[in-house]
């Protein structure tokens, strides 16, 4: 019997260590799913979005207090504000980040146009000058801290 309590103890720190790594991977995936992936298509909705102009028309629906019919101009104007909103929150995130930290999230995922690819990890550590192991090992940090700080603004 006390060698079976023993064998469960000793697998303790080892699933342990297994919940943590599978709560770095989910806070990972999180900050690149809801975040990083939406990133370029919010920073074009709101720099290049511009709002309708404003013209007459002529229509034979009826004008009344409801909301139910959203003219072209209020719509954009809505989602240029939401999209302003994610690149505050985002940004906020981002700078609270040390530097390395940053300088990798920014030029591995957000140095990039709406329809291109990222760069490449190899890119990103020679251009700041990180050995190979150093860059992996701060990107995946970084990924973690900055996903982190995103959840705890989303939960608050």
């Amino acid at each position: 019997m006390a060698t079976s309590l023993k064998l469960k103890v000793d697998n303790s720190p080892k699933k342990e260590k297994k919940q943590i790594d599978e709560f770095r991977k989910a806070v990972i995936k999180y900050l690149q799913d809801e975040w990083i992936s939406n990133y370029a298509e919010q920073k074009f909705i709101a720099t290049t979005l511009q709002e309708t102009r404003m013209t007459s028309s002529i229509s034979d629906m009826p004008r009344g207090s409801s909301n139910q019919f959203r003219s072209v101009t209020e719509l954009a104007a809505i989602q240029r504000a939401e999209a302003k909103r994610f690149l505050e929150i985002f940004h906020k995130k981002l700078d609270a980040l040390p530097r390395d930290y940053r300088l990798i999230i920014e030029k591995k995922y957000l140095e990039v146009e709406l329809d291109s690819i990222e760069n490449s990890d190899e890119e990103v550590y020679q251009d700041l000058r990180f050995e190979k192991n150093t860059y992996f090992k701060k990107k995946k940090k970084a990924l973690f801290s900055l996903g982190c700080l995103l959840l705890n603004s989303e939960c608050s």
